[in-house]
């Protein structure tokens, strides 16, 4: 889980969150199913580095062969699978609205073994 923090300091959204997989991105760590992005980081020997952006269309995710197997997806699959980015909370003045995070969501947590939702 991820958290921002707000004007105010406190962790909450970020304001524009189709920013967020190029965050992530930045930070050599794409989300899960960013087709638009994802082609930015590269490896060499197993280390992550940032390629210079290239006017191009959005490409399908490259995943290694463990990661599809554990997904149980086939890499001609892989152009289908969603972006794995979910708000889970929203702060608001009037109080904290939440979401669970949708099905295809879920299958993937399961499919890794990770825990279906997170403390707040």
């Amino acid at each position: 889980m991820t958290r921002s923090g707000g004007a105010e300091g406190r962790g909450g959204a970020a304001a524009f969150p189709e920013q967020l997989p190029v965050h992530l991105t930045l930070l050599l760590c794409p989300a899960l199913g960013d087709h638009q992005h994802s082609y930015r980081v590269g490896r060499v020997l197993g280390v992550p580095f940032l390629l210079p952006p290239e006017p191009a269309e959005p490409r399908t995710q490259v995943l290694d062969e463990a990661l599809l197997q554990r997904l149980g997806l086939s890499p001609q699959q892989l152009r289908r699978l969603p972006l794995h980015i979910h708000l889970q909370e929203l702060v608001l003045p009037q109080g904290p609205i939440h979401a669970p995070p949708p099905p295809p969501f879920l299958r993937t947590l399961q499919r890794l073994g990770l825990p279906g939702h997170l403390e707040l």
